[in-house]
């Protein structure tokens, strides 16, 4: 008779380090049909850059502090895992991968923790309010606590008292020793139900992309006059993909291309490359610079390792 071999159990306030194909593939699948999201941050020693050590900090410290509680959170090296590196897609790094139910949901390129946590709210994960409540008061209680405080007449010397004054002031009459400092971190429930309203007109952020290029010896001002300008059709379809501000520069002394563009998003971005217009100018251009077999040039990402708005 075989032994039952037990399923790994994976928690919600610490984060595995991947380090083999196998541990991949067992956390994918011990998350695949719960109600789960799996984020798992991929780095490599070659692609260290000062701008993510912030970035390994604050991620580390959300994986540890547990805001969200269906979240199992882990990070891989991609030289341990290059066969899925291939099939993610993953070129550049740091770089996030979100699963749920087994499948990628979002990959998201980037250096800034605020891009990662726009995604978990995007991707609507249900927060754990606990760590947030003075007193350490459970989540399902604030709820009640809302409840009464709109149903109450509270003796305050505004007129305007707010759902979270209310909660404080049931907060104080346990806790008359807690000084303001304490008292302030709760969070701001009306008004932030107010500022989420407000971001909702507000402009997607951008993500900054950078590459490198080249262009054939000779070749420098046959390149620059043909982007003088760009086919109209072809600038329709980056538009129509999200893409903002796209900026080509030439190195002379070494006919390097440095571009820079803001995106929308990376899978817009991505899909630019499936566009047939996309595909004919690379075939326009193949004749001028280094490329690859479908003709599309040779690039490689650059990473973000300063900004300043």
């Amino acid at each position: 008779m075989l032994a039952k071999v037990e399923e790994k159990v994976y928690e919600t306030d610490k984060i595995y380090s991947l380090k083999s194909e196998n541990e991949l593939q067992d956390i994918i699948t011990n998350c695949k049909g719960k109600e789960r999201i799996l984020i798992i941050k991929c780095t490599a020693k070659w692609a260290q850059a000062p701008s993510n050590e912030s970035l390994a900090k604050q991620f580390s410290e959300m994986c540890i502090q547990k805001p969200f509680e269906n979240i199992i959170c882990a990070e891989m090296d991609v030289d341990n895992v290059a066969k899925s590196a291939v099939k993610f897609d993953i070129t550049t790094m740091p770089a996030f991968l979100f699963f749920k139910s087994g499948q990628v949901i979002k990959k998201i390129c980037t250096s800034k923790f605020s891009d990662v946590k726009e995604t978990l709210d995007n991707l609507d994960v249900k927060k754990s309010l606990d760590k947030f409540v003075t007193g350490k008061r459970k989540a399902d209680e604030l709820s009640d606590d809302i409840e009464d405080c709109k149903k109450r007449k509270l003796e305050t010397n505004s007129n305007k008292t707010t759902v979270k004054e209310a909660i404080l002031v049931d907060n104080t009459k346990d806790e008359d020793n807690k000084s303001d400092d304490e008292i302030s971190d709760f969070p701001a429930i009306t008004e932030e139900k107010t500022e989420n309203n407000d971001n909702k007109d507000k402009p997607k952020k951008l993500i900054r992309k950078s590459f490198v290029m080249s262009v054939n010896e000779g070749s420098e001002s046959e390149y620059e006059k043909r982007h003088s300008p760009i086919w109209e059709d072809l600038k329709n379809v980056l538009k129509k993909h999200g893409v903002h501000n796209y900026s080509i520069f030439l190195l002379p002394n070494t006919r390097q291309l440095f571009a820079y563009a803001e995106v929308e998003s990376e899978e817009q971005w991505s899909n630019i490359s499936k566009t047939d217009i996309c595909k004919k100018w690379w075939k326009h251009m193949s004749d001028i610079m280094p490329c690859n077999e479908d003709s599309s040039p040779i690039a490689e990402d650059l990473n973000e390792v300063f900004h300043i708005e």
